[in-house]
């Protein structure tokens, strides 16, 4: 029987314990694998570095290492929207209407805001840091681009326009899945070193 760790998870609130168990969490308690949990709470994605440096560490301390099948989740971005700024957040909407409008798109494209890049940028760092530690399963919630986030209706309400909510609904649940559907081709790599990543629209769920 393999004693290696099963679940890692990576992310903020959405991943962190409480008394009720995060999502990613009940997934991998259903499943019975070891669990090793990094995230941090009300963290933006600029803490994934050190998330998968406390992985690495823990792994290379730990006598079974990975189970064989193991596999990460990986939710965050939320805060780094929370926390930008007003301008920030409208170029995020641009992008967001673009990307829906577009036939396609690359991390260098400009079509991107700045904060999406960085974003974009820090979590291909994290899956390639586990692609290193033997890792071939990930799922990864998409960014919670949603009108219900707080954050939006207070700055998209402000601005007194009539119908400018549900615009922004639309904008923000096209805009999300197609950076969803973007994901998988960009993380394929070679036959022997293709990743298996799975991902979830956290967005429609909400």
């Amino acid at each position: 029987m393999q004693t290696g760790f099963r679940w890692l998870l990576f992310g903020d609130s959405w991943v962190i314990s409480d008394n009720s168990g995060s999502w990613p969490e009940l997934v991998a308690w259903a499943d019975g694998g070891r669990t090793l949990n990094c995230a941090v709470g009300h963290s933006t994605s600029a803490a994934l570095d050190g998330q998968l440096e406390q992985a690495e560490a823990v792994i290379a301390r730990s006598d079974g290492g990975l189970h064989e099948r193991a596999t990460a989740i990986v939710h965050t971005g939320g805060n780094d929207l929370f926390f930008s700024t007003a301008s920030q957040q409208a170029s995020v909407a641009a992008a967001g209407a673009a990307l829906v409008s577009s036939c396609g798109v690359c991390e260098g494209c400009a079509l991107l805001s700045p904060p999406v890049r960085a974003f974009s940028r820090r979590v291909h760092a994290l899956l390639r840091g586990l692609v290193r530690l033997g890792l071939r399963r990930f799922v990864i919630a998409g960014v919670p681009l949603t009108a219900r986030m707080p954050f939006i209706p207070s700055a998209v309400g402000g601005l007194g326009v009539p119908g400018a909510l549900r615009f922004c609904s639309s904008v923000s649940y096209g805009a999300s899945a197609r950076w969803c559907s973007l994901w998988p081709t960009r993380l394929r790599g070679g036959p022997s070193n293709t990743p298996s990543c799975p991902f979830f629209d956290f967005a429609i769920a909400m």
